[in-house]
């Protein structure tokens, strides 16, 4: 096969019973037809030509069409993959754990405990540039134990599964990581050394598990911006939460909730706090603990939208008016003082 240089930046490659037909400039690259098997003279095509052609596709079902035609064209095709993912169709795990040798974001759903360990160790742990791992709807009963193994992950997300506990996870030797999901699980307890990721960790949602109460090492999550901790069966707070001064997002909806920590209103930076039928017992009057706290927090943090029942909502305004009332009271009598 003659091999063209200098085709330009984009080109159309039709293939017809596995055979070059030509090419030719074109606005992208699209695969007319190919049969597999049969490619005679592709192999011979340099490595760097097949990998700029393949990222010229217009249509990712095109590239892997061609990854069919032979072993050039099919090498060529996985080191330009970035994302995999695996819909309960383990078994097309490929047997060279190098792959996909560039891989960042590897998504495994909807699939065995065993087949999500076979993909961890056929796909994650030789993926050198991996940053993103999903193991989500896979009947995982325990964190996979090489998990601590992927240092360069940035997010891990294991929703949907069915986790009790996270002893052994090792989580305090992703250095790296920044985004945790729990949610969707069978938690009873997270562990306080959830703390050791203070230095790195963004994101934690550990919503819809069976959590009674959050860690007192959860205040060395000194860089956290989101914590999503719905619908569990909390009952009270760790006042450590108050630590979490990066905080911009609170969601404590659906659970147990008796009352709020006085340190509370040092969350000054709270943009939103979900607390739609956080409490188990009504809150009656504007004179409660906890509707005082809520309403000292919306004075300190304005631009805080609070999601919660019209009825708690109404009594946080009334508060925050006799608040704002004995303010103006007591500066005026200050200022009486020095006159």
């Amino acid at each position: 096969m003659r091999i063209l240089k200098d085709v330009g930046d984009v080109l159309s490659v039709c293939i017809f019973g596995g055979t070059a037909k030509g090419l030719r400039r074109m606005s992208s690259l699209s695969l007319r037809c190919a049969s597999p098997g049969v490619a005679e003279g592709w192999a011979d095509v340099p490595h760097d030509c097949l990998v700029a052609i393949i990222e010229r596709f217009s249509s990712k079902n095109d590239a892997a069409v061609m990854r069919c035609v032979c072993r050039a064209w099919r090498d060529g095709f996985d080191a330009t993959v970035k994302c995999v993912t695996l819909h309960s169709n383990v078994a097309l795990l490929p047997q060279s754990p190098s792959r996909f040798p560039n891989m960042q974001h590897l998504v495994v759903s909807h699939c065995s405990h065993s087949g999500a360990q076979a993909a961890i160790h056929a796909l994650a742990l030789p993926a050198a540039h991996l940053c993103v791992l999903e193991l989500s709807h896979s009947m995982l009963s325990s964190v996979p134990p090489d998990l601590h193994q992927l240092a360069g992950l940035r997010t891990l997300v294991l929703s949907s599964n069915r986790l009790k506990e996270l002893r052994g996870a090792k989580l305090h030797m992703l250095p790296q990581l920044e985004h945790l999901d729990l949610s969707c699980n069978l938690l009873g307890e997270l562990p306080a050394s959830i703390g050791s990721l203070g230095r790195t960790l963004r994101k934690l949602n550990v919503s819809e598990n069976s959590l009674p109460c959050l860690p007192e090492g959860l205040g060395g999550l000194t860089q956290l911006r989101s914590l999503r901790a719905s619908n569990n069966l909390l009952t009270e707070l760790p006042d450590s939460l108050a630590q979490l001064q990066s905080l911009t997002l609170l969601d404590l909806s659906l659970n147990r909730l008796k009352s709020m920590p006085d340190n509370f209103t040092r969350l000054t930076q709270l943009h939103h706090l979900g607390l739609f039928a956080a409490f188990s017992h009504s809150l009656r009057n504007e004179g409660s603990a906890t509707v005082r706290v809520l309403a000292q927090l919306s004075m300190t943090a304005p631009e805080m939208h609070l999601q919660a029942e019209d009825r708690l909502l109404a009594l946080i305004k009334i508060r925050c008016k006799q608040l704002r009332l004995v303010a103006e009271e007591q500066q005026e009598a200050e200022e009486a003082r020095a006159r």
